[in-house]
């Protein structure tokens, strides 16, 4: 059985390690979600069916990789803010000073790991929203006398 691109199959087989992946590859993975997620949600029941597992997966990985995301960034900010020990010995700065330093220094991760959440959320509502047009369907089915069962 072959796989299409966004299917469940597809996304799952993506499992490279989290470990190996830089920023870039983050970006493109995230971007190709972004990309599926922005596609029509389907009228017709059967698609919202297929929707739902699409976004199942989907779902799935952006939770994965949002906690990465969350564990690169702290330890982004632990180096950062190691950096920062070091400096202020020499410049003095004042708290203020160096944490807005410290969110500037860390702005691309925390973009990511922002982005990430609004995926993860725009998933559970989109998934809501085709539970909802199969329900619709299911009834306007039942009313019309149509036994879905045989």
């Amino acid at each position: 059985m072959s796989s299409k691109p966004g299917d469940a199959l597809s996304i799952f087989t993506h499992f490279s390690s989290i470990f190996t992946m830089n920023i870039d590859q983050f970006k493109a993975e995230i971007a190709k979600y972004q990309k599926q997620l922005a596609q029509p949600i389907p009228t017709e029941m059967n698609l919202c069916v297929e929707k739902i597992s699409q976004l199942g997966a989907i779902h799935y990985r952006t939770g994965y990789l949002l906690a990465n995301a969350r564990r690169f960034l702290r330890k982004v900010k632990e180096e950062k803010t190691k950096d920062q020990i070091d400096k202020k010995k020499e410049n003095k700065f004042s708290y203020q000073v160096q944490n807005t330093l410290l969110e500037g220094a860390v702005a691309e991760e925390t973009y990511l790991v922002e982005l990430l959440e609004m995926m993860n959320f725009s998933c559970t509502q989109q998934i809501e929203i085709c539970r909802t047009i199969i329900s619709k369907e299911k009834e306007e089915l039942r009313y019309s006398g149509i036994n879905m069962l045989g």
